[in-house]
C-alpha cells in the first residue's frame, strides 16, 4: 500500500485558512468530545501567552477511537467518515457535528506540536 503525507507546514497554513480565529479552533477540537458521546469535557491551559512553554488539554469521557477508527478517519484529511446525514453517534444517537473532516486542523493553529490519545 502506498501511503500519502503531508508537511506539518501545509497543516498550519490551512488551519489558519479554515479557521480565522484561536476560539473557533478550540471549538473545532471541543465538538471532538461530543460527536464521541462524552458527557463531561475539561478544556485546561496553562501559560498559553508564552508559546515555548503554553498548552491545552482537552480530555473528556467520551467512547474514544479504535486504531482504525483513528487513522482512517482522524488523520484522513476530508475523510467522508461523517458525511453521511444519516450517521449518528453511536451510544446517544447525536447527529454528528463535524462534516468535512477539516476541523481537525484547528489544532495547527493552535500549537507546533499536536499530541491525541485515545482509547476504546
Amino acid at each position: 500500500m502506498t501511503t500519502f503525507s503531508v508537511d506539518t507546514h501545509l497543516f498550519r497554513e490551512l488551519g489558519e485558512l479554515l479557521v480565522g480565529r484561536d476560539s473557533t479552533a478550540l471549538i473545532e477540537l471541543i465538538k471532538n468530545a461530543y460527536d464521541a458521546d462524552a458527557t463531561t469535557v475539561v478544556v485546561y491551559g496553562e501559560s498559553l501567552s508564552h508559546s515555548g512553554r503554553g498548552f491545552i488539554t482537552i480530555r473528556d469521557n467520551g467512547i474514544g477511537m479504535s486504531k482504525a477508527e483513528f487513522e482512517k478517519g482522524f488523520l484522513t484529511i476530508a475523510s467522508r467518515t461523517k458525511d453521511d446525514r444519516t450517521r449518528r453517534s453511536k451510544v446517544f444517537q447525536r447527529r454528528y457535528t463535524g462534516q468535512k473532516g477539516v476541523g481537525r486542523l484547528a489544532a495547527h493553529k493552535l500549537a507546533r506540536l499536536v499530541e491525541v490519545s485515545s482509547a476504546r
